[in-house]
């Protein structure tokens, strides 16, 4: 706990096996903006990982409530996904998974990353990814403080999804897998590292602000400095030419 994961968590998806979970999560993770309480947004932005259960699972995906109570399909026209396919095994840590209501066709937007092979899963959860960058980043959820009677992170420890999108990982670049990033951190230490972060970049932009002016002082120093020599020599150059003349008359 207290400290900033190294790594964001990269999932390759099963599009193949479940195409329509996939495409929900897909959609979920590109929309633009951040969810919040106050302005709820179907985006994993700004969503939090809510239940976290040592050696089984961590949930997250609410992007509704922040908290379990709520989320959706985004797809159009349904609120929730039936089970698309139970191929995919909860065979290892790692797999992602679609939490549900405790019933049959009732997914929305919640899913699970597993901490361990959970077989009594198989037929129940639909199975659509599987982490392969990341994991000690999951692992080191299980770190946080929480709340014994509901599991959720205590509200100084809470793990917020930072920022979300499509990519490949940094091991399969030669290959075409759809993968997914989530950069999440505890919501302190994340608030904590942007402020620090902000005043550097101010140091650093007022100090070059410092040098600039001092640069262009000199400069105008300098350039006065010739200048009045210029002007020194010009006058010298008019007297000789005076007394030249007067000489000559």
């Amino acid at each position: 706990a207290g400290q900033q994961p190294s790594k964001p968590v990269v999932i390759q998806l099963f599009s193949a096996e479940c195409p329509k979970t996939c495409q929900n999560f897909v959609k979920l993770i590109t929309t633009a903006g951040k969810t919040t309480k106050q302005n709820p947004k179907p985006c994993y932005r700004g969503s939090e990982f809510h239940r976290i259960i040592d050696r089984f699972m961590v949930q997250g995906g609410d992007f509704e409530f922040l908290n379990g109570k709520g989320g959706y399909s985004c797809l159009s026209g349904k609120q929730f996904l039936d089970d698309e396919s139970f191929s995919m095994p909860h065979d290892q840590e790692g797999r992602v998974s679609m939490a549900n209501r405790g019933q049959p066709n009732t997914n929305g937007s919640q899913f699970f990353i597993t901490l361990a092979a959970t077989p009594h899963l198989n037929k129940k959860h639909v199975c659509f990814g599987q982490v392969v960058q990341g994991m000690e980043t999951v692992h080191a959820m299980v770190q946080v403080e929480r709340d014994t009677s509901t599991n959720q992170p205590v509200p100084m420890q809470r793990i917020v999804i930072v920022d979300c999108g499509l990519g490949k990982g940094e091991e399969e670049e030669e290959e075409e897998e759809t993968h997914y990033y989530c950069d999440s951190s505890s919501s302190d230490d994340s608030r904590r590292k942007r402020r620090r972060e902000k005043r550097k970049e101010r140091r650093k932009s007022h100090k070059k602000k410092k040098k600039k002016k001092k640069r262009k002082s000199r400069r105008h120093r300098y350039d006065s400095d010739s200048s009045s020599e210029d002007d020194d020599d010009v006058e010298k150059n008019g007297a000789r030419k005076k007394k030249r003349n007067e000489a000559r008359e």
